[in-house]
């Protein structure tokens, strides 16, 4: 609690939007812990947006230890130097 006090002292001096952003955003952190990540749509939008999110910035969401798994990965060997089964 003494955290979210800091960070609302902080961002005060940035202005009135702020704050509200950071309000909004709390308020959407508790409401998804407290038990909206188990509302499959909910769920499954926030994932969706987190992965779009990051393909916008150019970055693939993920595990980099898997990421040799994945034929569209960059540190993986290209897909024409495979052979076809």
């Amino acid at each position: 609690m003494a955290l979210a006090a800091a960070a609302f002292a902080l961002v005060s001096v940035l202005g009135a939007a702020d704050v509200l952003f950071l309000a909004v955003f709390a308020a959407l952190q508790l409401a998804y812990s407290g038990g909206l990540k188990r509302v499959v749509l909910v769920d499954v939008m926030v994932i969706a947006a987190r992965r779009a999110r990051a393909r916008r910035r150019g970055r693939e969401p993920g595990r980099p230890v898997l990421a040799g798994y994945c034929s569209r990965s960059s540190t993986s060997s290209s897909a024409s130097s495979r052979r076809p089964r």
